[in-house]
């Protein structure tokens, strides 16, 4: 459109809002100018109440924890104790939904619906989303539902994910606790399958099975939304796909009770801790527990597969886990990758090996070089690696 036909709408819209547009260009400039939130980036949606003292004390509790979530040493007065004792960090999925890929400030957040509930919390649904020069929302990134729960301290936010999944089925099934999407029905035979796959892994890592709370959802979308996510851009990213969080819970979006990839994860933070390479924590996980419903042994296949289409592609590119590529829709190239160094290192110096690695604090790449792998020949490597007969995990 001219912008002599946009110009007196503007004008018109401008005067209608008496000096409104001019206060939000200042602020849509400044915000691209810091790297944290300030209490007034949170936007309260001219539907939600806010009259009373309970709601004033709940927007309160949100544009605290908007200021101080990015700041260890700030005080962390708006988020639910028992959260934390349960999931360990309760609100890292939330930590970093306003950046954009280039670690600019970009979706800002708005309250666009606060709701009271039977128990007496509120259901606070936040959107964040680029605004335009007028405050308007323009492309939404993701909206998620906070609890806001009274405690003798004040308000304190928490996640809707027990709220949402109160009414569920539960099974036991030894020591994992199945919580049953009703989107879906629970398999006991598939149940006593991964209670098997519990027991081989305990025998691997040498440690006991152990109390594991196992969610299980239909899909990813599913996940999500029990979760308290309304939207998220890995929503419908794939047909499958799970998680564990820092207090031990699986998710598991597979539509099954069997999901042995994220099962090991568990075992890994239990018996090896938090510490090694990213790439080592995957591999390890893919190794012993496959991947997107595939055994290892069918994603090594997959790799040699791709690199007989692609025999000039870059693996040094490959290896980030959490920017990896898929080849045919499921085989994580950087998982895969990751498993061929996890046997290689069982098959050349054993598991008391592979398991010192897992202590070293924030380890490079570089620490594969002991066991003979470099970086910068990681090409000609996993070439060569993938000429040998597979070394598969035995339970």
């Amino acid at each position: 459109m001219p912008t002599h036909y946009l110009l007196p709408a503007l004008l018109l819209w401008a005067c209608t809002d008496g000096g409104a547009v001019r206060t939000r260009l200042v602020e849509h400039a400044a915000h691209a100018e810091r790297d944290r939130l300030v209490a007034s980036d949170l936007h309260v949606w001219r539907t939600v109440d806010t009259s009373d003292v309970q709601a004033q004390a709940d927007v309160a509790c949100l544009r605290r924890f908007f200021v101080n979530k990015m700041d260890p040493n700030a005080a962390q007065d708006f988020w639910w104790q028992p959260d934390v004792e349960t999931y360990v960090r309760p609100y890292e999925d939330l930590l970093y939904t306003e950046y954009d890929s280039t670690a600019r400030l970009r979706y800002l957040p708005t309250l666009m619906d606060r709701r009271p509930l039977p128990d007496g919390t509120r259901l606070l649904r936040v959107k964040w989303a680029t605004r335009d020069s007028t405050g308007r929302a323009e492309e939404v990134r993701q909206v998620f539902d906070f609890l806001a729960r009274d405690t003798p301290e004040g308000t304190r936010l928490a996640l809707p994910l027990a709220w949402n999944t109160a009414t569920w089925p539960r099974y036991q099934v030894g020591p994992l606790t199945y919580i049953v999407s009703p989107e879906r029905r629970f398999d006991p035979a598939v149940a006593r399958a991964q209670e098997q796959d519990v027991e081989a892994l305990g025998r691997f890592f040498g440690i006991a099975p152990f109390p594991i709370t196992y969610y299980s959802f239909k899909d990813p979308a599913d996940l999500f939304r029990a979760r308290g996510f309304q939207v998220h851009p890995m929503m419908y990213a794939h047909a499958t796909g799970g998680r564990l969080d820092h207090g031990g819970q699986v998710y598991a979006g597979n539509n099954s009770e069997r999901y042995t990839h994220e099962i090991v994860h568990a075992f890994i933070f239990r018996s090896l801790d938090r510490n090694g390479m990213d790439l080592l924590h995957e591999g390890l996980a893919t190794w012993l527990g496959g991947s997107n419903e595939h055994p290892y042994a069918w994603h090594r296949a997959q790799l040699q597969r791709m690199l007989a289409e692609e025999p000039d592609r870059d693996l040094r590119q490959d290896l980030n886990v959490y920017n990896s590529a898929y080849y045919a829709d499921e085989t994580n190239v950087a998982y895969t990758i990751g498993a061929l160094v996890v046997e290689h290192i069982l098959r050349t110096a054993g598991r008391d090996a592979l398991f010192a690695l897992f202590a070293e604090e924030h380890a490079e790449l570089s620490a594969l070089e002991k066991q003979g792998i470099r970086e910068a020949e990681i090409n000609s490597w996993v070439r060569e690696a993938l000429k040998k007969e597979a070394l598969l995990f035995a339970p």
